[in-house]
Order: structure tokens, then C-alpha cells, then sequence
């Protein structure tokens, strides 16, 4: 199987110089499940894996070609995504010899995963990196204008004839008044 190859055995990584991994798999191996985001092929990591005793330490980046629509006139957008990541993998039980003390670990920095089988599986941090980096809200452009609320033309190719919207009377006088300066709520 070729996702296979994104499960590193413990045993096979050097301790001292670690194991620089290039890999390569189609997005549908990641099961991304986003209505709204198409990737495209193929989905990149390359990195280095280092072992300290039980822990793994993986260190590396991701890259991926996404298209998504604008958030403001629906048209495509096309992005790439280059993730730099750092993970961590524990083993699931505590390792013979080693005590049974409970280790709080705290990171900013990077992601923490359990491994069982003496397998890392490099399939779900990657997977998590890539998802956590696709933009909420893309843009076509910085400028874009997007659609007509009332007849949905494109605004970006040129004023769609709708009349201007009748401003409600209840918030004219806040559309006519100008603020001067900040507010302040010092007593004088």
C-alpha cells in the first residue's frame, strides 16, 4: 500500500542523526472532507525524524495546491500551502524500565501524538497542519467587490444597475453625523 510508506518504524530511525523523509500521496489518502476546498495533487512532506529514547521529534514542511472559492464573489482561487511543522510522537505505554510518573507537557511550538505498534504515522500530523493552514475567508483579490446582495452580478466587473439600497430613516441621522476625534468619557 503506498501510504505505507507514511508510517515510519521506530526501530529504523538512527538516534543520533535521525532520518531525513521525503513523501509524496494523493490527497484522497489525507480524507480531508471539505465541502469547499478541492486539493490537488500531489500532497508533500519532507523532513527530518529524530529519536530521543521512546520520543520521536519530527521537524519539516508540508505543501499542498489547494483551490477554494472567494469569499466574496465565488470565483476560484488557487493557493499553495507551505506548512513548517514540528510534532512530537509518545509512545502509548510507558517504556520497560522507565517510571510510571505522570509528565505534563506543554508546547507552543508543536503538536503532540501517541504512537502504538513501534510505528509513527506521519499521516495525521501532516493531515492536521495542512487543514489548520486553509484560509478561512480567501480572497480573488484584496480589492475584490464581490456579488450584488439583490441580482448577484459580479461587482468586479463593473456596477450591475440595481438602484442603491434606500437607507432606513431610523439610522439616517447616524449616516449624515460626523465624528471629530475619539470618544472620550473623561468628565470636564
Amino acid at each position: 500500500m503506498a501510504g505505507s510508506r507514511w508510517n515510519i518504524a521506530v526501530e529504523q530511525i538512527p538516534a543520533e542523526d535521525g532520518l531525513d523523509v521525503h513523501l509524496s500521496e494523493q490527497p484522497s489518502f489525507f480524507d480531508f472532507n471539505q465541502e469547499d476546498v478541492f486539493w490537488r495533487e500531489p500532497i508533500e512532506w519532507s523532513g527530518t525524524i529524530q529519536r530521543f529514547g521512546a520520543d520521536i521529534y519530527c521537524r519539516g514542511t508540508s505543501r499542498a495546491d489547494i483551490v477554494q472559492p472567494c469569499s466574496r464573489c465565488l470565483k476560484d482561487v488557487s493557493l499553495t500551502l507551505k506548512v513548517g511543522a514540528t510534532f512530537f510522537f509518545i509512545p502509548d505505554r510507558p517504556v520497560e524500565g522507565e517510571g510510571n510518573e505522570e509528565v505534563e507537557v506543554a508546547s507552543e511550538e508543536s503538536d503532540m501524538y501517541v504512537y502504538d505498534g513501534g510505528e509513527v504515522g506521519l499521516r495525521e500530523p501532516v493531515r492536521d497542519s495542512l487543514i489548520m493552514a486553509v484560509p478561512l475567508q480567501p480572497f480573488c483579490r484584496e480589492d475584490c467587490q464581490g456579488l450584488c446582495s439583490r441580482c448577484g452580478a459580479d461587482l468586479n466587473d463593473g456596477p450591475c444597475g440595481c438602484a442603491p439600497e434606500a437607507v432606513d430613516s431610523r439610522w439616517e441621522v447616524l449616516a449624515r453625523a460626523r465624528l471629530r476625534g475619539p470618544l472620550s468619557t473623561e468628565k470636564g
